[in-house]
């Protein structure tokens, strides 16, 4: 399939899923959309095929929250090491890649990638990857909800994080 075949064939997915789509300049790729707002839950979800590569990579970074960089500071570090190991653990199990950055210690962004084969890209597929990087996303927001401020799962006051 030719990449401008691929990229026709997912935007008519994202639109007839309702989704805005944005092409994104990006001289690394075969093509790059960006998803604002998905869903409404104020994430952003890039989608993007690396030149010469077999995958299409669905991809974000979530911002840590100022008052959770803060909040997890002043953890003690046994308490913080527990915390980012069952998040790297709930991570694992979620099937995704993921990355901290500047460092695990130190992080201000989470970066998450998931990647779907082209070869086995059917708009189940794709759909199925696209809610999986939403749902991660929700996930990470929740789970620094869940331990700065107590909260489970969404919420009617705002979040941080969608």
């Amino acid at each position: 399939m030719s990449t401008d075949s691929l990229e026709k064939k997912i935007t008519d997915w994202l639109f007839e899923e309702g989704l805005t789509v944005s092409k994104v300049q990006d001289d690394k790729t075969e093509f790059h959309l960006g998803l604002p707002n998905i869903y409404g839950l104020k994430i952003s979800i890039d989608i993007a095929r690396p030149k010469n590569s077999p995958v299409v990579i669905f991809g974000f970074g979530i911002k840590i929250a100022d008052q959770h960089k803060l909040a997890f500071s002043n953890l003690p570090e046994k308490e913080k090491a527990d915390f980012i190991f069952k998040l790297q653990e709930n991570l694992l199990h979620f099937g995704v890649d993921f990355g901290f950055l500047p460092t695990v210690q130190t992080h201000e962004v989470i970066q998450v990638t998931c990647p779907c084969y082209i070869e086995d890209l059917t708009r189940t597929s794709f759909l199925s990857t696209l809610k999986l990087a939403r749902n991660t996303s929700l996930y990470i927001g929740w789970y620094y909800q869940n331990k700065f401020t107590g909260e489970v799962g969404p919420s009617s006051t705002p979040s941080a994080y969608g």
